[in-house]
């Protein structure tokens, strides 16, 4: 059997409980009068020395209180789908109308745009004629101005690498230079060296001769 909960008003409340509740809810059991649930509902109640919530009913009651609640009337299956039928074409009838409508105000927006972009076109074209007779009577004085950074830029350059040719000449002659006083340093000691190797060896020859002369002397 199902149960049925309802919310019920406090007992200790101090106010209009019809107008503002009360902020404590208590679950009342509704139920058959022999069914277990009754009697176990009413069996804790008495051991908690507590009034009982179970509110208990006779089965006439329950019988009579879902007799009482009417089902829906039946419409004919045939009755529904003509009725279907009829909305259906009453809306797409109106749903044509109301796109036919939207598509007139669309054409007649886009008419209206169309013109405001004209004389907007023709107001842009007259200010863009303005500014290119500016821009021509301009052109000259730029030209000139640029060209006269331009030559700036050009004898700038021109200067800063005569310079560095300038300063690399000299420094390739300093190079040149300090060359050629090594290659004179290092001529001159060789010849130094050769004059010294060939007096030892002149030195040695006579030193061989004397005593060649020696060891002859001595002999006879």
């Amino acid at each position: 059997m199902k149960e049925f909960k309802y919310r019920r008003v406090g007992e200790f409340s101090r106010v209009d409980e019809s107008l503002f509740g009360t902020p404590f809810e208590r679950d009342v059991l509704i139920t058959g009068k022999d069914t277990v649930m009754a009697l176990w509902a009413e069996k804790k109640q008495r051991s908690c020395g507590v009034v009982s919530d179970t509110i208990v009913l006779k089965n006439d009651e329950i019988t009579e209180m879902k007799s009482s609640i009417d089902p829906p009337p039946l419409v004919p299956k045939g009755h529904l789908k003509m009725k279907d039928e009829l909305g259906f074409d009453e809306r797409l009838a109106a749903s044509q109308e109301r796109k036919g409508r939207m598509l007139a105000r669309e054409a007649e927006r886009r008419k209206k745009e169309i013109a405001k972009l004209n004389t907007e076109d023709l107001l842009v074209d007259s200010i863009r004629n303005k500014e290119l007779v500016a821009k021509y009577e301009q052109r000259d004085e730029v030209k000139r101005m640029n060209q006269m950074i331009l030559h700036s830029k050009v004898n700038t350059i021109r200067d800063t690498q005569m310079e560095q040719k300038k300063q690399w000449k000299s420094e390739n002659e300093a190079m040149e230079k300090k060359l050629d006083l090594i290659m004179d340093i290092t001529l001159i000691q060789g010849m130094q060296q050769d004059e010294e190797k060939e007096q030892n060896r002149q030195q040695k020859l006579k030193a061989e001769a004397a005593m060649i002369r020696n060891q002859i002397a001595e002999r006879e």
